[in-house]
């Protein structure tokens, strides 16, 4: 019974798909998410309009809404450097390598001691599980990519 209902809950997740977005997630949406939030232009905040002609609001707080911004970056940063810590050693090194000391594959699989074929499958279990990981995080994010039934 419990066999029949973890063979359902997982059949549907597609593991290279998912091991592609999480990829794309490390290469291109988190170095995005790192640049906003060690952006130091917060207080950029625009002077008064003193030309005595009334200034057009649109009712939004642009400011508060660039820092609520800067503060999400922020928060998606520090989940996924905790992900990672919560992670296998050999995921770590994989994604610490790979994603943070931006080494090329074949480096990485050097670093970890393992030929490129093998080093492909362990990546893609790394990327894996830190999907499963991230998941359970405080972002709440699925990058899971689920296979079309």
């Amino acid at each position: 019974m419990m066999n029949e209902m973890l063979d359902t809950l997982l059949k549907d997740i597609d593991y290279k798909a998912t091991a592609d977005n999480v990829d794309d997630f490390f290469r291109n949406r988190v170095p995005m998410l790192q640049r906003l939030s060690n952006d130091n232009d917060l207080l950029h905040i625009p002077s008064q309009n003193l030309d005595g002609m009334p200034a057009f609001h649109d009712n939004r707080n642009r400011a508060g809404d660039r820092i609520d911004r800067v503060l999400e970056a922020d928060h998606v940063c520090r989940e996924v450097a905790d992900t990672i810590r919560r992670c296998s050693k050999m995921t770590q090194d994989i994604l610490i390598n790979r994603y943070v000391r931006n080494k090329l594959d074949r480096h990485v699989a050097g670093v970890i001691g393992y030929q490129d074929t093998q080093y492909t499958k362990y990546k893609r279990r790394a990327l894996n599980e830190f999907a499963d990981r991230f998941e359970l995080s405080l972002c709440w994010q699925d990058l899971h990519i689920y296979k079309k039934v």
